[in-house]
């Protein structure tokens, strides 16, 4: 059996990158998530596996505007 690709955005059975059209993130416990996907040149489906990771908060100022907290 070939060995298949590992890549962020790239089909691991046909290789092809930029191809796999996502479906929406599913929350998995309090740090992780993933996508479903299918790709779109061969027709293969998986799932893409994120770690989440807290990196700050944005706020909304008086004026509507985004602000963010160092």
């Amino acid at each position: 059996m070939k060995e298949k690709i590992n890549e962020m955005g790239v089909c691991p059975f046909c290789g092809s990158d930029g191809t796999l059209d996502y479906d929406c993130v599913n929350n998995e416990g309090d740090d992780m998530c993933y996508y479903k996907w299918k790709c779109m040149n061969c027709g293969n489906e998986g799932e893409e596996w994120y770690e989440l990771r807290f990196i700050g908060h944005n706020i909304i100022d008086n004026n509507g505007e985004i602000v963010e907290l160092n």
